[in-house]
């Protein structure tokens, strides 16, 4: 195999780990307007600055300057992926101790891979998660089979789990429960926020237009309808009932925010948890006591040697991490088996549709 010295290629949500890890200061109106977009990342100007009591343009120079720093690394649209009917496999990879090229040209082949829709560095027994979304069994296999096949030269060992179901809790660990703000944004046309307070739609059929739409409020959520009808062709008006209709059928579960978590000071880690036979009962009350907890931001539900569950947490020292650990354990008691932290690095890339399943959607059509 000949290996390329190359560069990281940039992908959607990626975050690399700073090589000065100096915090950037924010000061109580950049948390509240993150407040604000953290429920709602589609919300205008005019709507966020309505809340935090600051001119529009203030508020435009500030998201600007967010983004700028790096601190805001997108606005992304949460999938409901059940809903495209594909499945989410995830691999740990262990790799050889190789030279920084060779872990770079493997990276850059998982990020370019059309399949490949989660790269996480990791820091101990493992050193990369990577997830698969695959049309069935049997297409995981043969996507896994071209990886292992591509670096069997690198690749020391590798484990397999499934992802069931995400939970998202809110960024709490920037201490933004403390802000006192009314979030009522029903009037905010743009945000859609009424629509995801009705009920949903049981059947709904998606056009190529729709998955056109998906692909770009994966890229940018904050993309206006005149932005969306320009590059799609299409009427505003047309684009605005689209996207209803998606929120109404459950396709589309939110518009979000991503945060450079180091670049504010904090670490990142993922903790599994291996649980004992639990009823439904008892499974939602790990779920809403895991969510309830500051430093947690995502917990997965997964089928895997790992663990059952899974936390991506984010803290500040140790003393926040052992106060964390310590506080699950005394609150499942026997239920929990085991327990392992594995510290994140770098995300090299993160998307709900990659190109791969986007191509399928979009030939099921045809073919239907």
């Amino acid at each position: 195999m000949i290996f390329v010295k190359i560069m990281i290629v940039k992908a959607r949500a990626q975050i690399l780990v700073p090589e000065i890890k100096k915090p950037v200061k924010i000061d109580l109106n950049d948390r509240k307007i993150l407040k604000c977009l953290e429920v709602n990342s589609r919300l205008s100007l005019t709507t966020i600055a309505k809340k935090v009591k600051l001119s529009k343009e203030v508020v435009f120079h500030r998201i600007k300057n967010l983004v700028n720093k790096g601190i805001i690394v997108d606005f992304y649209t949460a999938f409901n992926t059940d809903k495209f009917n594909f499945q989410r496999y995830e691999i740990l990879f262990k790799l050889k101790a190789i030279k920084k090229d060779e872990r770079e040209n493997f990276i850059n082949y998982l990020i370019e891979h059309p399949f490949v829709s989660w790269i996480m560095g990791y820091g101990g027994k493992y050193d990369f998660l990577v997830e698969i979304c695959s049309k069935n069994v049997e297409h995981f296999q043969s996507v896994l089979f071209e990886i292992i096949n591509s670096f069997q030269e690198i690749i020391y060992d590798y484990e397999i789990s499934m992802a069931l179901t995400r939970y998202h809790s809110s960024m709490k660990y920037l201490d933004t429960e403390k802000i006192s703000l009314n979030l009522d944004f029903k009037r905010d046309k743009e945000a859609f926020s009424d629509d995801f307070n009705k009920s949903k739609i049981e059947k709904i059929d998606l056009d190529k237009k729709d998955f056109e739409i998906l692909d770009l409020l994966d890229d940018n959520a904050r993309y206006s309808f005149a932005e969306l009808s320009r590059k799609l062709r299409i009427s505003r008006d047309t684009i605005k009932y689209k996207i209803k209709k998606m929120i109404g059928g459950n396709f589309i579960k939110g518009f979000q925010l991503r945060l450079n978590q180091y670049l504010l000071g904090f670490q990142a880690a993922t903790l599994f948890l291996r649980l004992g036979v639990l009823s439904r009962e008892e499974e939602e009350k790990i779920v809403d006591f895991l969510i309830s907890q500051p430093l947690i931001n995502v917990i997965v539900k997964r089928i895997g040697q790992h663990g059952n569950y899974s936390a991506e947490i984010y803290f500040r020292d140790n003393y926040e991490l052992d106060r964390l650990i310590n506080s699950i354990k005394e609150e499942m008691g026997e239920k929990l088996i085991g327990s392992e932290v594995i510290i994140q690095f770098s995300q090299y890339k993160f998307t709900y549709l990659p190109e791969g399943i986007l191509e399928h959607l979009k030939e099921n059509l045809t073919n239907n």
